[in-house]
């Protein structure tokens, strides 16, 4: 992409997931910022909802969460009604 000028990169997730995207909104701290501004403003969050905020795959929004829980911002709540996101409460007030 480089040689030909474009703006975009080819990233591979952890996963193995490859996708394109454009640095300029696609580095990890660009995606944890808007995905705690997504559960501040609307509450936790499905891949399946994230995936319709960000208008992008489902498993790209999956990989993005991943990113923020790696990183301690988020955690999940695994029930019979599937896997939320929800901020990270502890990691959050230990900042405070």
């Amino acid at each position: 992409f480089e040689q030909l000028g474009l703006s975009l990169r080819l990233r591979k997730y952890p996963s193995g997931l490859l996708a394109i995207e454009d640095p300029s909104s696609a580095s990890d701290a660009l995606i944890i910022s808007r995905i705690n501004s997504y559960i501040q403003n609307f509450g936790p969050v499905t891949a399946n909802e994230l995936s319709a905020l960000e208008d992008c795959p489902l498993t790209l929004a999956e990989e993005r969460l991943w990113i923020c829980e790696r990183a301690g911002r988020i955690c999940r709540d695994e029930s019979v009604e599937g896997v939320r996101f929800y901020l990270n409460r502890l990691v959050q007030s230990s900042a405070t």
